[in-house]
């Protein structure tokens, strides 16, 4: 199937992502308040009258020599130059670097990230948020191991069981580490008052993590959480792309940032404005809505297949760019109602959007992983003529290769891109398609082609071997459509111009 799209002017994106499922907060929330917890029970049961014994015991457990992981990590923070040992000796210092950098880190990239515009090509919030985690972390990491290590002694004195609890404080000490201290036993002696110095010494790295948690949410973050509630097709762009019948728009949450993921979201609507919804969409090759991304350049190509949301008309999906330049997004379904296909073209901007021509290198054969295609046609395409063209897939030997798997109910596709920007070509192998997952095909795929447009055009062959898909690239011209003085010199044995 073939056709050809309008192509309005370029609209300013919203932004804005979404989130699904636990978020990273919540999680570290709940790793900070468990592992708080086991810490500071030697410290608040016994001033409440429980535990008094078991609290004595593993103050008693802390004299042990203790080889673990945290003897490990001390010896890395002792190598730190200039603050190695103070880390070590000062509980305050200590404290208050994990609270600086920590914190401060966090905020900093939090407020670096705002304000970066995503011409950077590294996202620099993000990486001084994550280092700052990374170091606090190394730097809490002992006195959370020896807390929570310590903590686990008083619960297994709690059962009164001797032989268990000197068998948990044996493989703390040679796992985890036992804290050499006596806070355990200041505890149950002073009660809860004995818990405030512990919590701004021992107890920073969890307040840390803790703040760090609920500070952690990123600007995008911070938009997608307040766009994403209020997200209806009337505050998508007032300029929209359309093909007369059906409008379409695209928002992002950050502009395509080589390397990084790209999360969209599509809205489809009708031409009166109300939603197109998944229901109205027929399923063709076992999926309702196919769209194509691919970089002005034409080299870099995604076929990619957004979700609805929860929102009618509105339809999430996101790929890996490799480049940082604006992308034009093909949206190709299929409506029940009339069967008519609409392919509509929208575009993903970006700030530092170059004006880059399309490179399309003509070529009939191709090689990649292992290999080798070829591209058979026996006279060139032509634009509103039907063609036939044969891949023929052989391995690096030359064997054929016949263990081609389905695609979306096919063995292949092949989409094409114009290289003016106002056509897609989307067609799938004639002949039997796959009846099963196990079904295989090759070496010989045949596609029926009849081209809406003229001029170069830059082809990709969509194949899957093995469980692993391959985008393999074909660069074809595409001639004008023949005219009638030429089809009269043709018939009198003339030759065509």
């Amino acid at each position: 199937m073939n056709a050809e799209s309008n192509i309005a002017d370029p609209h300013v994106h919203h932004h804005l992502q979404s989130s699904s499922g636990i978020s990273l907060s919540t999680i570290m929330t709940g790793i900070a308040l468990t592992g708080a917890a086991i810490v500071l029970a030697p410290h608040i049961l016994p001033s409440l009258g429980v535990g008094e014994e078991a609290a004595k015991t593993a103050m008693q457990a802390s004299m042990i020599d203790s080889h673990g992981l945290a003897d490990g990590v001390n010896k890395i923070i002792s190598g730190i130059p200039l603050i190695g040992e103070k880390l070590l000796t000062s509980s305050s210092f200590s404290a208050a670097t994990i609270g600086t950098v920590g914190i401060g880190g966090i905020l900093l990239g939090n407020f670096i990230e705002k304000h970066d515009n995503g011409t950077h090509g590294l996202n620099w919030g993000k990486i001084i948020r994550y280092t700052a985690l990374a170091a606090t972390a190394l730097i809490s990491l002992p006195t959370v191991l020896t807390g929570i290590a310590n903590g686990l002694v008083f619960f297994a004195a709690l059962t009164k069981d001797t032989a268990l609890a000197e068998n948990m404080a044996g493989v703390m000490s040679k796992t985890l580490g036992l804290a050499m201290h006596n806070h355990a036993g200041g505890a149950a002696a002073l009660g809860i008052a004995s818990i405030i110095p512990h919590i701004f010494t021992c107890g920073m790295p969890f307040i840390s993590t803790l703040l760090g948690a609920h500070l952690w949410q990123s600007p995008a973050d911070e938009k997608e959480n307040s766009f994403v509630q209020k997200l209806t097709p009337e505050n998508y762009p007032e300029q929209k792309y359309s093909d007369g019948s059906i409008n379409a728009a695209i928002t992002t949450a950050t502009p395509p940032i080589a390397g990084s993921n790209c999360k969209a979201y599509l809205q489809l609507t009708h031409k009166n404005g109300t939603p197109l919804t998944p229901d109205e969409l027929a399923i063709v090759h076992t999926k309702k809505l196919h769209l194509f991304v691919v970089d002005p350049a034409l080299q870099d190509y995604h076929h990619i297949h957004p979700e609805p949301t929860e929102r009618p008309g509105i339809y999430e999906f996101s790929f890996m760019p490799k480049t940082s330049n604006s992308y034009n997004v093909w949206s190709d379904f299929t409506l029940k109602s009339d069967n008519t296909n609409h392919k509509l073209l929208t575009t993903i901007n970006s700030p530092i959007s170059r004006n880059i021509v399309p490179f399309i290198r003509s070529n009939n054969e191709a090689e990649k992983n292992g290999l080798h295609v070829h591209w058979n046609l026996a006279q060139p395409l032509q634009q509103n003529q039907a063609s036939m063209v044969d891949f023929t897939i052989s391995d690096k030997d030359g064997n054929p290769v016949t263990n081609l798997e389905p695609i979306m109910g096919a063995f292949a596709h092949l989409v094409g891109f114009s290289a003016d920007g106002k056509s897609i070509i989307h067609t799938h192998p004639v002949g039997v398609e796959p009846n099963s997952a196990d079904a295989k095909g090759g070496p010989v795929l045949q596609f029926h082609i009849e081209p809406d447009n003229s001029g170069a055009t830059q082809f990709y062959l969509q194949i899957k071997q093995n469980g692993v898909e391959q985008y393999i690239g074909f660069g074809q011209q595409i001639k004008p459509p023949e005219r009638n003085v030429d089809k009269i010199q043709c018939a009198m044995g003339g030759h065509q111009h």
